[in-house]
């Protein structure tokens, strides 16, 4: 890593490589399957009453609109009241509707936030994410060179690319194949496309076929 990265960053970087060591679940449908087939009425009844994953699972409908009607403010609310209770997973999900602009305005900082948050607890599509806010050009490491910035997200690339996630996978695959962070490394670029292919992402995929040949 650059030898000028701030003491900030060193000291959350090293926090988030001690995090949990056991592969934390960050999907919904992980951490919600006996909670998935309650009718509405039940599962706002729970949230009510303060359960994390009955209140990420309401968070989730009114952001999907499957058993709800879409509303991006309820499902943000409902996501923050998780978080409080301590869900990582709604934590990351915050992370993404403020890194995407979902139902509320882009802010890169709230989102690093949130992404920070749930990556100590071992999120690892918070690790991801936070590759991508800090190599955003009007993000938190805007006046930085993207040399530095590429180096810092090189390595929350490779936090969640070891705790198994196939789009981390992929991008610390691209890095080592186009020396982005890191020195080009085309066997390394290959062993992550490689991993992420076994789990059926299509970049991945397309990108190990175009590497092997």
């Amino acid at each position: 890593m650059h030898k000028h990265l701030s003491h900030y960053l060193c000291c959350l970087i090293a926090v988030l490589f001690i995090a949990t060591g056991a592969l934390a679940s960050e999907d919904i449908g992980d951490e919600l399957r006996n909670l998935e087939q309650l009718p509405i009425a039940e599962l706002e009844k729970a949230a009510d009453a303060g359960n994390a994953n009955a209140q990420l699972l309401l968070g989730y409908e009114y952001f999907t609109g499957n058993r709800l009607d879409r509303n991006y403010q309820k499902a943000l609310t409902y996501y923050q009241d998780s978080a409080k209770n301590g869900s990582h997973a709604a934590m990351s999900t915050i992370c993404n509707m403020y890194l995407y602009g979902y139902g509320v305005e882009k802010d890169y900082t709230v989102a690093f936030q949130w992404c920070k948050d749930a990556a100590r607890a071992g999120n690892r599509s918070a690790m991801v994410m936070l590759a991508e806010i800090v190599t955003a050009k009007d993000g938190p490491m805007r006046d930085k060179p993207e040399s530095y910035r590429n180096q810092v997200a090189f390595q929350f690339y490779e936090m969640g690319a070891t705790r198994g996630h196939m789009h981390g996978q992929y991008m610390l695959g691209w890095c080592y194949e186009n020396g982005v962070g890191v020195e080009k490394d085309t066997h390394q670029a290959l062993v992550w496309y490689n991993k992420s292919a076994e789990q059926g992402y299509e970049k991945a995929i397309n990108a190990a076929k175009h590497l092997r040949y």
